[in-house]
């Protein structure tokens, strides 16, 4: 049986670790491990963390080219950005 624990942030995850091993599991064989926001320290695990990466790049240019967008055009209907995230396979 295949389990997974997903977090909704790479600290809590990473903690997790610790608790899986103690139980004497393996990481990835019995259990895996996937955190939210792909911070650096992550990689420093054995086995690396899975995340999801948000892509702060392309946020942050879809945000400027909104912010304009909306100052030269105030009047301008609302856009519906979807910015997909990526996810880093530790």
């Amino acid at each position: 049986m295949a389990i997974l624990l997903l977090f909704q942030c790479d600290l809590p995850a990473m903690g997790s670790f610790a608790a899986v091993r103690e139980a004497g599991l393996r990481i990835p064989g019995d259990i895996s491990i996937v955190g939210f926001y792909d911070i650096s320290f992550a990689a420093c695990l054995e086995p690396p963390l899975t995340s999801v990466a948000q892509p702060k790049r392309k946020l942050a240019e879809a945000l400027s080219a909104t912010l304009m967008r909306r100052l030269e055009q105030p009047a301008a209907p609302p856009r519906h950005l979807m910015i997909a995230p990526e996810v880093r396979a530790g």
